[in-house]
């Protein structure tokens, strides 16, 4: 599976503050018990679950 997602402004900031401080908690403890992945590879692969899970959700 490929996964795009779009990295323009306006499509990083619909979610606001609420969502941005929750996603910087849950990195926080991902990178805790990640240790060797890079802030970037994190990022990521974070990205590529979350939009899994809003496809999966969105075909129930």
């Amino acid at each position: 599976m490929t996964i795009l997602s779009d990295t323009a402004e306006e499509a990083c900031s619909w979610t606001g503050p609420g969502e941005d401080t929750v996603r910087e908690r849950y990195l926080a403890a991902f990178a805790r018990v990640l240790p060797g992945l890079s802030p970037e590879e994190l990022r990521c692969r974070m990205r590529g679950t979350l939009a899994a899970t809003a496809v999966g959700r969105s075909r129930s």
